[in-house]
């Protein structure tokens, strides 16, 4: 069972979950774990969508250089679109488009890296980008490895995005942190993530 954070590893590590309406709305976190067979081990509860601020702290992995070959695939990747010259740090990353640009930061004390979307109209290709990187990454590099992609939820709980998304195509609530969470309160939170193909009354030709 992962234990109790203390007051200063709660402190530290909710400076980097905080739920705006704003960090909400433009912000995921893509956490990594060693991959386990044992669904009891893992980040993803069968049932509950919700994963802790504690719970991440226990089961996440991000080793040493894996950023560094994340940030190299996406300028790899995407180099050729960029508008200007990325800027980047060992820690983070600020990737420039022709309308819009991500932010990636490593967060090592939950094992995750924040993806920030700025002005762009549908987030979801952004993140999908930086998503297709770390998998390719684990894939060639980290086997052992796994990624789950996490949206805000309070100051104490993320969302599996995957879970949001099943929610959202069904149009059922989810149980989450002992409570019935109603599908438009997920549109409502994080509708910027979620897929519109197949879900639209009419679309513009």
């Amino acid at each position: 069972a992962a234990r109790n954070l203390n007051v200063y590893e709660k402190c530290m590590i909710s400076s980097h979950v905080k739920t705006t309406s704003s960090s909400t709305s433009n912000t995921a976190y893509i956490a990594l774990s060693i991959s386990k067979t044992s669904q009891a081990s893992s980040i993803v509860n069968v049932i509950d969508p919700s994963v802790s601020l504690s719970q991440l702290k226990e089961t996440t992995f991000a080793p040493e250089g894996i950023f560094s070959r994340i940030v190299g695939g996406i300028c790899a990747g995407q180099g050729d679109i960029f508008a200007r010259n990325p800027k980047i740090s060992r820690t983070q990353a600020r990737f420039f488009f022709d309308k819009s640009a991500v932010h990636v930061l490593l967060v090592p004390s939950i094992g995750s890296l924040k993806v920030i979307v700025h002005q762009a109209l549908r987030p979801r290709g952004m993140l999908r980008m930086v998503e297709d990187t770390v998998a390719q990454v684990l894939h060639e590099c980290y086997r052992g490895l796994s990624s789950t992609t996490l949206l805000p939820y309070s100051d104490e709980y993320l969302f599996v995005l995957e879970k949001i998304v099943v929610a959202h195509r069904t149009q059922r609530p989810i149980f989450a942190c002992r409570e019935s969470v109603p599908y438009t309160k997920l549109q409502s939170l994080y509708g910027v993530w979620l897929p519109v193909l197949g879900m639209l009354d009419a679309y513009d030709v």
